[in-house]
């Protein structure tokens, strides 16, 4: 039986998650300067978005080492990576959804969804299944943009879009690996990386 993980695809796949941390934290310290100026909500909510999603990807590479070890302590360690991944992705959706709509919805929603994200999050872990979180990141995504496309049209809804199509190319990772070739999770990695330079390209130069 051929081995479930090709250590070197899964050693370019973590290049490119490491990547999109190195991104996301650029992104999130460019927004800052944004944010001093005009204090908007909508700014801030939109700026922990790529926080969350540099935690995410930070333990993405981490369960890729852990996928690589062959040590049981280490592979033990899977669910946890699952359940931490799992909460700070989705969560990263919930705050991106709430820097949209913060003017319409109470904070208490962002209560809510931490509450709900970590249940089925603890849960994804302890079955050491995604497919949970798949069909809610699906959700999400499907009510984001029937959202967004009702939204005249304006340089924040572009960076919307972009990061639904970044989504997007990264519900891969959610999905069942064995149908997915990692190939082609690679080049998902790299369009992803693309959008977000795009993005910070976009956002430095509102800053200057």
């Amino acid at each position: 039986m051929q081995h479930f993980f090709d250590p070197s695809l899964i050693l370019l796949e973590s290049v490119f998650t490491g990547l999109v941390v190195i991104l996301c934290l650029f992104i999130y310290l460019k927004t800052r300067e944004i944010l001093s100026l005009t204090y908007h909500k909508g700014i801030k909510y939109f700026r922990i978005t790529f926080l969350y999603l540099a935690i995410a990807y930070t333990f993405r590479i981490l369960l890729h080492l852990v996928m690589l070890s062959t040590e049981l302590r280490f592979r033990s360690l899977m669910p946890f990576s699952v359940i931490l991944v799992g909460y700070f992705s989705t969560m990263a959706f919930f705050y991106l959804f709430y820097s949209t709509f913060w003017k319409k919805v109470k904070p208490i929603f962002l209560t809510i969804s931490n509450i709900a994200v970590i249940s089925f999050s603890i849960i994804a872990g302890l079955i050491r299944s995604h497919h949970i979180l798949l069909i809610i990141q699906l959700i999400l995504i499907i009510f984001a943009i029937l959202s967004i496309a009702k939204k005249k049209f304006s340089k924040m809804r572009t960076f919307y879009l972009l990061l639904l199509v970044f989504w997007v190319l990264n519900l891969s990772f959610l999905g069942p690996r064995r149908l997915i070739p990692y190939e082609l999770n690679i080049f998902f990695h790299t369009i992803s990386v693309i959008v977000l330079i795009y993005i910070l390209y976009k956002v430095s130069k509102r800053t200057k």
